[in-house]
């Protein structure tokens, strides 16, 4: 990789992370103003911004704290998944008799999880189910299938594996309004389509028409028992969703919608009392956009979200999907904000499927905060991905840094002779007088000695180049063929591969009776 090609990469990420900042910080202030004009109290209007801010530091600590224990699984067999499922069933039935043992103790039952002397709020804790604990586990059971080659046998533990996450979080969060079950229904579905992509129809020995099948099935499965999970079945879907207010929120819509102007605030909605009455404490940027700026505020609220869906998608980063072991969390995370987006502006216009936009509500901040630090660091890792990718392209012949000379002169530290040490920093005297500082690595192929030096400076993707050590003199690598080098650069690769990277999956030969499993 050549240094203007590594320039462009390194700005491109930190372009994508600023600019998605740069929205939120946008977005935070539209959802302020809002507040300031519509909102009768002045307690609060900056809670949200507290709520975000310690959401985002806690992500932060929270991943970087556990990120090691989530991408090295325990149970790396399918057999041991379906064993963690029956554990897990041991444990609801036990917690489900302590329920109906304990007054002060709930976990099905109520909106809350009610754990002796303190309670959780469920809402709060389905977010971090969705996002984080589904799509972890998600991607262990696919890990686990995957390293056994999609076997019968284990196709049959994982998808018990599966079935077990799944009831799991239709029993817990079933207290909850019918919106949370139907978007579980939806985040799941797509959860587990993403790892079927991520982990199944990357293998050649996964048939692609039944992998998509099983996710279908999957589902159809999910609708099917959404009555076992809903109440107000046989109305018609906006009171199932909205129940009873519904008809005077559509009246609220019509009005503003029919009488807007295309700039600032119409003659007919100054004056209604019932748009002003209406409006009142109300959290509906697009109805209070359309209010205050006419249909051009709300126009740029639609571009604004088109935006922010768009650099959701860049620090995401699909290409990477395959390859990024903690993917499922992240492609989780930006599922639910563009779920937000689209379902929050059709909300906004009347759509009964009662979800607000991203960071333009209170009640949300808590896993806005979440899931947008999850996307600033998966754009980290991706790039740490990419750099690894290319580490060999990173390595050039010593001579086009230091020029040809039959021997080089490397310092240490302290200005004497360099030796052979396992991890330090050097000097080299190039030829044309000036030094340059470098890392040192050594490595040790048929009794001979070589060193990689990393030349520092303030670029992420340094340029690496290799020298033997012999007779006590640095020289060009006597390497005809390029078999040496090309073994020292793959060395090197591995050893700086990062932990949120996928190993390569290597099948035995006891394996091969199944290459025709599809």
């Amino acid at each position: 990789m050549n240094e203007k090609a590594a320039a462009i990469k390194i700005d491109t990420t930190v372009r994508n992370v600023i600019c998605a900042v740069l929205l939120v910080l946008c977005m935070i202030w539209v959802n302020t103003l809002l507040h300031l004009i519509s909102f009768h109290e002045n307690y609060g209007f900056f809670s949200f911004i507290k709520t975000t801010l310690t959401a985002v530091f806690c992500t932060g600590l929270f991943y970087g704290l556990s990120s090691a224990v989530f991408m090295e699984p325990i149970r790396d067999t399918a057999k041991l998944c379906a064993a963690g499922t029956a554990v897990s069933a041991v444990l609801m039935l036990l917690a489900l008799l302590l329920e109906l043992g304990m007054d002060n103790f709930s976990i099905y039952g109520e909106k809350e999880l009610e754990l002796m002397f303190f309670d959780i709020p469920k809402k709060y804790f389905y977010d971090f189910w969705t996002i984080v604990w589904f799509p972890y586990n998600i991607s262990v059971i696919f890990m686990a299938l995957r390293r056994e080659w999609f076997k019968p046998m284990s196709v049959l533990y994982s998808g018990i594996a599966v079935m077990g996450m799944t009831l799991g979080g239709i029993l817990l969060f079933r207290p909850l309004s019918n919106i949370y079950q139907i978007d579980a229904v939806l985040m799941n579905c797509i959860t587990l389509g993403a790892a079927v992509w991520k982990y199944g129809l990357s293998e050649k020995i996964v048939h692609k028409g039944k992998a998509a099948a099983a996710v279908l099935l999957y589902g159809i499965m999910r609708i099917l028992l959404l009555p076992l999970q809903c109440s107000d079945w046989g109305v018609n879907p906006a009171a199932f969703m909205l129940g009873d207010r519904y008809a005077d929120y559509v009246e609220g819509i019509r009005v503003i919608t029919s009488n807007a102007s295309f700039l600032g605030t119409s003659g007919y909605l100054r004056n209604s009392a019932f748009a002003h009455e209406y409006l009142v404490d109300l959290n509906k940027p697009v109805l209070q956009m359309l209010y205050y700026g006419g249909w051009s505020s709300a126009i740029f609220l639609i571009l604004l979200m088109a935006a922010f869906v768009w650099m959701v998608m860049k620090l995401l980063g699909g290409k990477n999907g395959r390859k990024h072991k903690g993917w499922l969390i992240f492609a989780s995370a930006a599922a639910m904000l563009c779920i937000r987006v689209f379902f929050g502006l059709a909300y906004g216009f009347g759509f009964p499927y009662p979800v607000n936009l991203p960071f333009m509500s209170n009640n949300g901040s808590l896993m806005d905060g979440m899931v947008f630090t999850l996307l600033i660091i998966c754009a980290l890792e991706n790039y740490r991905i990419q750099q690894a990718e290319h580490m060999k392209e990173t390595f050039v012949r010593a001579e086009e840094i230091l020029g040809k000379q039959d021997s080089y002169r490397v310092l240490d530290e302290d200005g004497e002779s360099y030796e052979c040490d396992l991890w330090d920093l050097a000097d080299i005297s190039a030829e044309d007088g000036h030094s340059v500082h470098c890392r040192t690595e050594w490595y040790e192929i048929d009794d001979r000695e070589f060193c990689v030096f990393t030349i520092k400076n303030f670029l992420s993707d340094r340029k690496r180049f290799i020298l033997e050590y012999a007779e006590q003199k640095w020289i060009l690598p006597d390497d005809p063929k390029g078999n040496i080098q090309e073994e020292i650069m793959e060395e090197h690769k591995s050893c700086y591969s990062p932990y949120c990277m996928e190993e390569e999956v290597t099948y035995s030969d006891d394996d091969e009776d199944f290459e025709d499993f599809d």
